[in-house]
């Protein structure tokens, strides 16, 4: 199985406010941070270099690397939380949109090949991706 990692969409998403990033054709790729709190003396603790990864996983399962599901919102940013994944597996292109509003409800979308194979709900959703992308 290849697996290739296209880009990611954060968009108020724990740490981030909004940020597209591209990870196709990266190769070894050293990630860095400078934390901007005025009112913190760590240099990048709290930049959100691990949230790259947790936007990731989120989009996959449901949860961040750390195991969180649920207040992912940024409470310094109005509006609602989403992350989106664009990848490949083999020859088959996937785009998963992994959602939350701020008054808590949840949605999964998923385009494989640009058809919406999403369920009716995020359970037949999760189906889907556990159906067509192995452990």
């Amino acid at each position: 199985m290849k697996l290739v990692f296209n880009n990611i969409i954060l968009h108020n998403f724990l740490s981030f406010g909004h940020a597209e990033i591209d990870l196709k054709d990266k190769g070894y790729t050293l990630i860095s941070g400078v934390n901007h709190n005025p009112n913190d003396a760590a240099k990048s603790n709290g930049s959100g270099k691990s949230t790259i990864f947790s936007g990731l996983c989120y989009a996959l399962t449901g949860e961040t690397i750390q195991g969180l599901s649920s207040n992912l919102n940024n409470m310094f940013t109005d509006g609602d939380m989403y992350v989106t994944l664009d990848f490949t597996v083999n020859k088959d292109h996937y785009v998963i949109t992994r959602s939350r509003t701020q008054s808590g409800k949840s949605d999964l979308k998923v385009i494989i090949n640009d058809e919406d194979k999403s369920g009716k709900g995020i359970r037949e959703s999760e189906q889907v991706l556990e159906e067509r992308i192995p452990d």
